[in-house]
């Protein structure tokens, strides 16, 4: 029985096996994507080795892309929002030098900032598309919190609850906290670590936060909200009867064509896979002040799609959907990372 008998006028993906009643001599086939070439070189000193992706979307006339800028020396524990503008819908991208904060006495960055002009880091920038929100507020970012007060970085996650934590901005650059949407609390082991994705959904007439947390692997719950004050029980993602995997960000937004289907480009962490020497992660600057390496591990994505509603992960494609290329980078633990929105 399909899961939509009634499809009506509905664009519907075949990403699933929901409207097929049956397949003879016939599979559903994941294509690949083609690259496009290199879009942005990371070369600012605030910028590497380990930035990772974060979010794209538009904004007026633009699109704006948002990714994490960390150089690994000692005291840079969680690194900086980064933006880059594309004025031609992607083709090509400009690092805007903003003049918001500096770093290391350079004020031509392209750092994001609150309005005390202190950098912004360990933020996911989101557009908040629910019918009635002010301009100046649907540009909206998500972060978190431990409920304790301890320190939270990128090499060291606090043990008990933390506190979803909502920012806004009306031109994108610069935010502001917004402490009246912050009462969603998490004790789910490992909250909020990774990627958490948050979207209005024009099918659910509500909000919908997908998060990272850990059980036996890294996995994803999700929750739902009228007005990102009161929040659904935590529901904990289901994958079917697939082999669980560890998924370090989930990237989960409606389809823009067929708003109750859910795409989800996740990063597949294969924890354990090694494939660089000591040499090769020496000359791509992996080892750390902290004595952190990233080369113990290798990253890839993979496809998941759900629906509206749905608190399940429908695994119709267990290969890769992007996979490391060549080059050293490419084959460690935490790159080859999505976008949400691409």
């Amino acid at each position: 029985m399909a899961k939509y008998p009634k499809i009506g006028s509905r664009r519907e993906l075949f990403v699933d096996e929901g409207l097929l009643g049956g397949m003879s001599n016939t599979a559903l086939k994941l294509h690949e994507p083609v690259s496009a070439g290199t879009v942005i070189q990371i070369d600012k000193p605030w910028e590497g080795p380990a930035n990772g992706p974060l979010s794209v979307f538009p904004v007026e006339d633009r699109l704006h892309m948002y990714y994490r800028g960390m150089t690994v020396n000692k005291g840079d524990l969680s690194g900086r929002v980064c933006v880059a503008v594309s004025k031609n819908g992607g083709e090509t991208w400009i690092k805007p030098e903003l003049g918001l904060t500096a770093f290391e006495g350079n004020t031509k960055t392209n750092i994001l900032a609150y309005e005390d002009g202190s950098p912004v880091c360990r933020v996911i920038p989101w557009l908040d598309s629910r019918p009635g929100i002010p301009k100046d507020e649907r540009i909206k970012a998500v972060s978190s919190e431990p409920v304790s007060g301890e320190e939270h970085n990128a090499f060291k996650d606090p043990k008990g609850p933390k506190r979803a934590v909502i920012l806004s901005s009306a031109d994108g650059f610069t935010w502001r906290r917004r402490p009246e949407y912050s009462q969603l609390v998490s004790s789910l082991k490992n909250s909020f670590d990774g990627g958490c994705t948050l979207f209005w959904s024009e099918v659910e007439q509500q909000y919908v936060f997908y998060y990272r947390f850990m059980d036996s692997h890294r996995s994803m719950a999700r929750r739902v909200s009228d007005d990102l004050v009161t929040w659904s029980e935590p529901e904990p993602m289901g994958y079917g009867d697939t082999d669980r995997e560890h998924l370090y960000t989930n990237n989960t937004e409606p389809y823009f064509r067929a708003p109750h289907t859910y795409i989800a480009p996740c990063a597949r962490f294969v924890q354990g896979r090694r494939v660089l020497t000591d040499p090769q992660s020496a000359a791509i600057g992996l080892k750390t002040s902290q004595d952190t390496r990233y080369d113990g591990d290798c990253s890839e994505v993979v496809l998941l799609t759900s629906h509206a509603g749905s608190t399940r992960y429908d695994r119709t494609f267990m290969e890769s959907f992007v996979r490391p290329g060549p080059g050293y980078s490419n084959w460690v633990s935490r790159t080859n990372y999505p976008f949400t929105g691409i």
